[in-house]
């Protein structure tokens, strides 16, 4: 068997043509009023010289295929992860936002299921796409996305519980399932999502009414992943819950908040909202 021997100056050449053609195809497009335009000068040199020209095709058009298709591909995909943050811009900024932020946080990931990760980040420090509507509906979006990419949990069982187990549910720490994600909204934005995805205008701008909400976003094992609406002093349990406190050191911060006498009206209520809870899955086994 004939082995052959690359040189090491051959392999380190390849090497450095491989990330041309890759920072090549990654050159973010022009997005356009009316479509798109290529920036061929921004090509790298070397990636350019290596393409050869065919008949009326030259070398830096055929890069361009290439070019496209990568960002075509990145576009539908966040368009499709994305509905509300594209409703509330528009698609032609929707896609000149999405430019920006994969030229900043460019895709590391094989799976298009990691694309968004640091959406939130840029949308947090970006002054012209970080507004506080933008930076809530990008967050809402994201949870969606993660809520459904969520490994599954083994649900806390609430049947039959020793009194021993009932004590200690009191007085350690409660996990939730990786699918569960808390949210508050200051526009009506999870019904401005969910009328987003219904609607088959996808171009239409739609600008949210203001409004105070909570949210939990979870995944149905038969319903896929839903939203309940919880009120204010659910959120703050469930935020509590969330951040690590126990049950019942969230109750007593929660009677210092809102004052003994609220407090003692809800103490029925607080048990039969876990129970619910538990029962819907927002909840997982400890070990």
């Amino acid at each position: 068997m004939t082995v052959l021997r690359v040189r090491p100056e051959a392999r380190a050449r390849l090497r450095r043509l491989q990330r041309s053609f890759a920072d090549s195809v990654r050159t973010p497009l022009l997005i356009l009023e009316d479509g798109h335009g290529l920036r061929e000068e921004s090509y790298d040199p070397m990636c350019v010289a290596a393409i050869a020209d065919s008949p009326g095709c030259p070398g830096t058009r055929r890069l361009g295929v290439y070019n496209q298709q990568y960002w075509f591909r990145l576009l539908t995909v966040m368009q499709q992860e994305l509905p509300l943050l594209r409703r509330l811009i528009g698609l032609t900024g929707f896609n000149r936002m999405v430019a920006a932020y994969l030229d900043l946080f460019p895709s590391r990931d094989a799976s298009l299921a990691r694309l968004s990760d640091r959406l939130v980040e840029f949308l947090n420090g970006d002054e012209r796409w970080g507004s506080q509507l933008l930076r809530q509906a990008g967050l809402l979006d994201h949870l969606y996305i993660r809520a459904f990419d969520a490994a599954d949990g083994a649900p806390l069982g609430m049947d039959g519980l020793s009194a021993e187990r009932a004590a200690r549910l009191l007085a350690e720490p409660v996990r939730f399932a990786p699918a569960w994600k808390l949210f508050r909204e200051d526009w009506r934005l999870v019904q401005a999502r969910l009328e987003a995805r219904a609607s088959s205008d996808d171009d239409a701008v739609i600008a949210p009414d203001p409004g105070i909400g909570y949210w939990a976003i979870y995944r149905d094992r038969h319903r896929g992943v839903i939203q309940e609406q919880v009120d204010a002093n659910q959120y703050r349990l469930l935020a509590l819950l969330d951040a690590g406190q126990t049950l019942t050191s969230s109750c007593a911060i929660l009677a210092g908040e809102i004052g003994a006498d609220a407090c003692r009206r809800l103490e029925g209520s607080i048990g039969e909202w876990f129970h619910r809870w538990a029962r819907l899955g927002w909840f997982t086994a400890t070990a």
